[in-house]
């Protein structure tokens, strides 16, 4: 399943964690009332357990200085401008892929005895895995459109599951509340995602090569000190690698020490 030996890894499992609620909250969604309140709420559980063994087996398998990659396929392709479906873990990931699908797995044994007596309990699980599904795209994410697709899913599922119960006006007016609060951290993630894209776009076409300047003296240890550009190798498809950004970085500093 792993491809290479070499800090980025290719990784097909990846996909699954994800895509295991979403398959749920479909299945739910059209075949959930035939089925039954208690199983379509059990299915709902399983699936998140069965994202939470997979996230558990992705962590024990990771390099303490490792990151898997999983390409689904290339999303928009269009001249210079590439955006790749793809998910990545690292270590940081890794922890959170198991605090998501962990805790959520226990919300929804949790909600299985709540809701029992609902009777819209089957939709409730089609939010609570869809909400799961969102969520772990945004953790996992490869890129910044990935990203913010996640980040629109949960906000969704927000909305969805605080104004479950819209009979109630209470309950209809804080969906609401929190569908402009997240219509504000909108306007804040877009505006980030194009502060970043311009500030990039200054880059001379180097094709991929971001600059991480150091201090370095001369070979004798004496003299000022003076700066130099260290850079940082992208991956063939435009994306930076996190572990090799931060290798180049630390290997940076060594020179500097050793140099001092």
């Amino acid at each position: 399943m792993v491809t290479n030996n070499l800090a980025l890894a290719d990784y097909d499992l990846l996909r699954w964690i994800p895509l295991i609620p979403l398959l749920a909250a479909v299945f739910n969604l059209f075949w959930g009332r035939a089925l039954g309140r208690k199983t379509a709420g059990a299915l709902a559980c399983a699936a998140v357990g069965a994202s939470f063994v997979l996230a558990f087996y992705v962590f024990w398998q990771l390099p303490s200085n490792g990151v898997f990659r999983d390409l689904v396929y290339t999303w928009i392709d269009s001249g210079s401008f590439k955006v790749n479906l793809s998910f990545q873990v690292d270590a940081l990931s890794a922890v959170m892929l198991l605090i998501v699908t962990g805790i959520g797995f226990l919300i929804h044994i949790y909600s299985l005895g709540y809701m029992e007596h609902d009777e819209g309990m089957v939709r409730f699980f089609v939010y609570l895995n869809l909400f799961i599904f969102f969520m772990l795209v945004l953790v996992i994410g490869d890129n910044l459109l990935t990203l913010f697709v996640g980040w629109e899913g949960v906000g969704l599922c927000s909305y969805l599951l605080i104004g479950f119960w819209y009979q109630d006006p209470n309950n209809a007016i804080a969906g609401n509340k929190a569908f402009i609060v997240n219509r504000i951290g909108d306007f804040g993630f877009l505006l980030g995602i194009f502060l970043l894209v311009t500030e990039l776009g200054r880059q001379r076409p180097g094709q991929g090569r971001l600059p991480c300047a150091v201090d370095a003296r001369d070979a004798d240890g004496d003299g000022p000190p003076q700066r130099r550009a260290e850079t940082i190798d992208a991956l063939d498809d435009g994306s930076v690698s996190r572990a090799g950004a931060g290798r180049t970085c630390h290997g940076a500093r060594r020179s500097r020490r050793r140099a001092r």
